[in-house]
């Protein structure tokens, strides 16, 4: 009885002897006796491994929520946050005791039951940085647990993203409408909030001290600790370090704690510790606990905060600071990939090490890599992947995705592979696959399916489909698993060597009649050891001709599929040796050759490079003409190959001699075709592009009539070859082509890249593409152009949403790291917020700040267009804002079209800075409007305006500069006086008279003002 009473005046209540004996007799009628009273021995029993006077927080493993949820239960009983209650508001009503009551005296009078109001607010702050999608579900975890503690009047999460300002933003909102607004509001100066904030503490908002200012603001109102859902090992490799020590807590409101470390002596860095009584700061940093995410760390913490923890608390701590820089992660030394692999298996688990072997084989996204891990080894859990992630073998890819991509240290993937069996490699090919087709959808390039496919020898259907909206990790780490089960023998310096698996085959013909059927069956059926078994049946034959240039077209191919360079020196050798045997068939050998290097130019390292490649090429193509001058159909071929080989180089040196002699053999080929034959659609293709390239050269030398001319003849060849394709039943591929490059033609020759019969020819084209991803998205985002340029002729705004609708479809079809992508985005901006602008469309406005900020984010800094860019989407923020948006939007925009014009300057763009200054100069008036005074808004005003006409003096933008200058003065003459006003009205006229443009409406405000100021002498 006396333990049961001293438990209750512990917990805060009050009892007499009538509330004592009705809770035993209730017990007794329950049949709940008091040693069964879980509740009671929890919150006071200590956890494992603790002693009764001071707790310690190196639990290990996650709990489950109802752990979570016993672990916080000490919080109820925390004095600054609870109060005792009777009968008012806050009173619970007793049924039982009613019922009684009314039994007994016959009338109902309620009766209110003495209870302790929670007064505690739990914030939950989780760091929304790429890498914390590793634990989403951790954060549910905490959240359910804090709900079901039953401690807390509310539990909210809010998550943290770098704001523009380089402090720490709340991110509001989900999806496509989320905002970013200031942290600022999240402090609670009542002191009754509770804040835990779940980080990795490796993102940006630790690198430059975001999070560790806005920890600091809020340690002065309340209790805060770091979850830390890393192992504890790896915490030393974050932007957060910490010390190990005793936190103690300081008497006094807000849960204020005081740090005793266990070093012998206080670094120099930190000023004289004060003492218990005050405030802690320790060179005006405060002490933090960082807890692992268990059920001992966070009860102990509670504990401590509650004064039931005997005051002390053993614990890891880390430091935060008004003024704190941060701290980026010191770069690890450069060490070879097998080092690096041995220096993670001697710390990392055996789970770890294994999924790491597994991982190697499928492109590391976040969502892939937790796919892969559930598949292959269902037992781990976010720990062992965090211990791949952290463990010195991965870095993070240069991506400006929503999605954290990383890759391994370069030859690290490669030994890892070497673990891997076949079967394991087909079991993560295989769910890769699966995830291509549910994120991407089954029109995408699904190349974990292709190599699967090879590996299986199974059937490989794509269909006709060439590019989708799949970032490239999912076409680059198939092909090395390729390469990783390719066996000996067929690339590389012991290639050709006779082994025991195949016989050499002496007579060419058997051979040859033999890699051919493996070809047709590769083909047919896409199993990579067809065409492995054809390069080793061709290696083991007797040189021939056609044996070395088979040899070296089924090389090219293999290259196709794993992009490994030996193969393209393997198929150079090959074709080479080729020209060494005296034999009839030499033309073929020079063709092959040329296609092997044309093949190889793709991959040279530089431009220098390239070009000696493709002039080889065309040598060997050359020769390979001047042998089939009497076969018209060999001589397509190889004419087709000097027509690409052509283009590139006139990519590369802009000479267009060369252009002139390919049309000129295509012409002479045309000419000769045999009269019982159609002509065939590639060669007026080919044809086509010619013109169009020098119709492209001859409007850069300033000769409209003469390109004009040359697109009449390439529009006639494009629509001749569109229906000779479509006669011979050609694959629609090439019927797509010649329609696309009919609607350029017809957009040269009327200059009017809408007109009626660009947009057939190119709905004809979209209509012919199919599934052809490449070939579709290319047509998608032309019609896009081309009704915007109708737009900008008619002001029809059903033209600009036609034109979203086929920008949205191509933005569908684009791969999400294609380099290609912003420059959409931007054009699908740029379409949105005219069609707002002109007709004040809310959503257009919404939509268009929404695509133009995806596009900055995919945008590098060291982009040249990032800072038109800039300057557009601070557009599309201040028609935001008049739209009813709120004051955010104008400062955001006022910061972006600072960097765009900054951004100008130093590019030498003056016409993108003083756009710049000059919508930053009006936005900066419409924040000063909601000022009651003259405000700095308006003085930033003045000087962006300023610096908006400065910009012009280079380029004589007269119009621009006079604009600024008049805006300036109607600032100045609020700002500064008449006089000075009169100064900037009087520049801004001189620029009116030098544009002529006097007499429009601004030009004439101008002088009315200049009359207004100095007198009508003006």
């Amino acid at each position: 009885m006396a333990a049961l009473i001293g438990r209750l005046r512990a917990a805060g209540a009050t009892v007499d002897a009538t509330d004592l004996a009705d809770a035993l007799w209730l017990a007794d009628c329950t049949g709940t006796g008091l040693a069964q009273d879980q509740g009671l021995a929890r919150d006071d029993a200590p956890a494992t491994g603790e002693t009764a006077g001071t707790g310690d927080v190196t639990g290990s493993g996650a709990p489950d929520t109802p752990s979570l949820a016993h672990a916080l239960r000490p919080l109820r009983g925390y004095g600054p946050w609870t109060r005792p209650s009777g009968g008012g508001r806050n009173a619970r009503l007793d049924e039982p005791g009613t019922a009684r009551t009314h039994a007994a005296g016959g009338c109902t009078v309620p009766v209110f039951r003495r209870t302790r109001s929670g007064q505690a607010r739990m914030q939950l702050l989780v760091d929304d940085s790429l890498s914390m999608s590793l634990w989403d579900r951790m954060v549910e975890e905490l959240r359910h647990a804090c709900e079901q503690a039953g401690v807390f009047r509310t539990v909210t999460v809010h998550r943290l993203r770098p704001h523009p300002d380089g402090e720490a933003g709340v991110l509001h909102g989900s999806g496509e409408t989320a905002w970013l607004g200031p942290a600022g509001a999240l402090c609670d100066v009542s002191g009754r909030t509770v804040t835990l904030l779940l980080s990795d503490c490796s993102g940006p908002l630790w690198h430059h001290g975001a999070a560790q200012r806005l920890i600091h603001r809020r340690l002065g109102t309340g209790p805060l600790a770091v979850v830390q859902p890393l192992p504890e090992r790896l915490w030393s490799d974050t932007s957060l370090p910490t010390e190990s020590g005793t936190l103690r807590l300081v008497p006094g409101p807000g849960g204020a704690l005081a740090f005793d470390p266990l070093r012998s002596a206080t670094p120099p860095s930190y000023e004289q510790r004060p003492s218990y009584e005050q405030r802690p700061s320790y060179g005006r940093r405060l002490p933090f606990p960082v807890l692992p995410p268990t059920s001992d760390a966070l009860g102990a913490w509670a504990r401590l905060l509650a004064g039931r923890g005997g005051g002390a608390l053993a614990a890891s701590v880390a430091w935060a600071g008004a003024r704190d820089e941060g701290a980026v992660p010191r770069p690890r030394p450069a060490h070879p990939p097998e080092r690096l692999i041995q220096e993670f298996r001697s710390v990392a688990s055996s789970a770890a090490q294994r999924l790491a072997v597994h991982l190697s084989a499928a492109p590391l996204s976040i969502p892939v890599m937790r796919l892969v891990q559930h598949a292959v080894l269902p037992e781990t859990g976010p720990g062992e992947l965090a211990e791949v992630l952290c463990g010195g073998l991965l870095e993070p890819m240069a991506s400006e995705a929503d999605e954290a991509w990383y890759e391994f240290v370069p030859g690290v993937r490669e030994l890892l592979l070497r673990g891997l069996d076949l079967d394991e490699a087909r079991t993560v090919l295989e769910h890769c696959s699966r995830y291509v087709d549910r994120v991407f959808g089954r029109r995408a390039r699904n190349v974990p399916a292709l190599v699967l496919g090879h590996l299986t020898g199974g059937p490989v259907d794509l269909g006709e489909t060439a590019d989708g909206p799949v970032p490239r990790p999912f076409a680059e780490v198939p092909r090395d698993v390729l390469r990783r089960f390719q066996p000996s023998g067929i690339i590389g310096p012991s290639a050709g060597r006779e082994d025991n698996t195949v016989r050499a085959v002496a007579d060419s013909e058997q051979a040859l009649a033999k890699a051919r059927s493996h070809l047709r069956r590769f083909e047919q059926r896409g199993g990579i050891s067809d065409l492995w078994e054809a390069v080793r049946t061709l290696r083991a034959a007797a040189r021939t001709v056609e044996t070395a240039t088979l040899l070296a077209e089924c090389l090219v191919a293999l290259w196709d599929l794993h992009r490994d360079r030996g193969a393209l020196q393997d198929a150079e050798d090959a074709a080479r040796a080729a020209l060494t045997l005296i034999e009839p068939d030499l033309a073929r050998a020079h063709f092959v050759l040329g296609k092997v290097l044309r093949a190889e130019s793709e991959a040279a390292p530089d431009a220098e490079t390239r070009a000696a490649v493709l002039t080889e090429a065309a040598d060997s193509l050359e020769r390979a003409y001047s042998l089939l001058r009497s076969d018209p159909r060999p001589l397509l071929d190889v004419l087709l190959c000097v027509v690409e080989v052509v283009r590139e180089r006139y990519r590369l040196g802009g000479d267009r001699r060369l252009l002139y002699g390919a049309q000129v053999r295509l012409d002479a080929l045309l000419e000769g075709w045999p009269g019982d034959q159609p002509l065939p659609g590639s060669a007026l293709l080919a044809r086509g592009g010619l013109l169009m390239a020098l119709s492209e050269n001859a409007r850069l030398r300033d000769s409209s009539d003469e390109s004009r001319a040359l697109a009449v003849q390439a529009a006639a060849d494009f629509e001749q070859a569109a229906a000779l394709a479509t006669q011979t039943e050609e694959p629609r591929t090439v019927v797509c082509r010649a329609r696309l490059e009919l609607a350029e033609a017809r957009a040269v020759v009327t200059g009017d890249r809408g007109a009626a019969g660009v947009v057939s020819a190119l709905t004809d084209a979209l209509r012919t593409a199919g599934d052809t991803g490449e070939l579709r998205l290319r047509g998608l985002w032309r019609l896009a152009e081309a009704h915007t340029e109708r737009w900008t002729r008619t002001a029809d705004p059903t033209e600009l949403d036609t034109a979203d609708g086929y920008f949205a479809r191509a933005q569908a079809e684009l791969p999400a790291d294609d380099p290609r992508r912003p420059r959409l985005l931007t054009a699908r901006g740029r379409a949105l917020l005219s069609r707002a602008e002109a007709s004040a469309d809310v959503t257009a406005v919404t939509n268009a700040v929404r695509v133009l900020r995806a596009a900055l984010a995919q945008t590098p800094e060291s982009d040249a267009e990032l800072p038109a860019r800039l300057l557009l989407f601070g557009r599309a923020l201040h028609q935001h804002h008049r739209s009813g948006g709120t004051l955010t939007d104008l400062h955001e925009a006022e910061w972006l079209l600072s960097r765009a014009a900054r951004g100008a300057r130093a590019a030498g763009d003056t016409s993108t800075e003083a756009h710049a200054w000059l919508e930053r100069g009006d936005g900066l008036l419409v924040l000063a409007r909601a000022q009651s005074a003259t405000s700095e808004y308006e003085d930033r005003a003045a000087e962006s305006y300023r610096r908006a006409a400065a910009a012009t003096e280079s380029s004589a933008d007269h119009l621009l500069a006079a604009r600024a200058m008049h805006r300036r003065g109607t600032v100045l003459e609020r700002t500064a006086g008449p006089a000075r006003a009169l100064d900037a009205y009087r520049t801004a006229w001189s620029h009116w008279q030098a544009s002529g443009e006097t007499r429009g409406a601004e030009g004439r405000e101008t002088l009315g003002r200049m009359r207004a100021l100095s007198g009508p002498a003006v």
